[in-house]
Formats: C-alpha cells, structure tokens, sequence
C-alpha cells in the first residue's frame, strides 16, 4: 500500500497514527508536520578551502566538477590564504566542512566526499 493512501486510510480510522513508534496527533498538528518534513530546507554548507593547498592539488580535469557543485545554492565556499593545517595540506587535498575536516587522496576523490 502507498503511504500517501495509508495516511489517509489512518487518519480517517483513528484519532490518533503511529508511525515508526512516534505517535502523532490527527488533524491539523499532524499535516503541518508532515509539510514541515516535505518542505525543509536543504542543509548549507560552509566550505572553507586552503588557497594554496587548492594550488597545490587541484586538478584541471576536476575542475568543473568543483564548479558545478559550488554553484548549488545551499554551498558557501571561502577561500583562505591558510587554514593553519599545513602537514595536512602538504599532505593531501583538504577542505573544513562546517567545521569539519575533510581530507583526500586526490581532488576527484575530495570532490565525492563533499557532495556526500
């Protein structure tokens, strides 16, 4: 049975609807959440980047992919001189995911684990 139809089976044969052991109120209160669930917004991302770490292991095939995805509303990307991480940047590619560090082997690779 489709969810949308067993939705509104239950709200007609009951006061009240279980759903994943949370009980939730009929009528009003349980629609207003369910749009609140179906309508959020996206989660941001505050990407900070080491300018010279970027230099340094960005590659130019890759280059679009970064792009395309920087592009996405929800994505706020700052370019710093330095992130004050430099073992890591002589390292490998690396970026600070709302405050959360984020390292590669290579920029493709990188670029996967932002868009997860």
């Amino acid at each position: 049975m489709k969810l949308s139809i067993f939705l509104d089976y239950a709200l007609y044969k009951t006061d009240i609807l279980i759903v994943s052991n949370s009980i939730l109120p009929r009528g009003p209160l349980l629609m207003k959440s369910m749009l609140r669930k179906i309508f959020q917004k996206k989660k941001k991302f505050n990407i900070e980047f080491c300018e010279r770490n970027l230099d340094q292991f960005l590659e130019e095939e890759s280059f679009a992919l970064f792009q395309a995805f920087f592009n996405k509303n929800q994505v706020t990307v700052k370019e710093y001189s330095c992130l004050s991480q430099c073992e890591l940047c002589q390292e490998s590619p690396y970026a600070k995911v709302n405050g959360e560090m984020i390292k590669a082997e290579n920029s493709k690779e990188l670029i996967s684990k932002l868009k997860e």
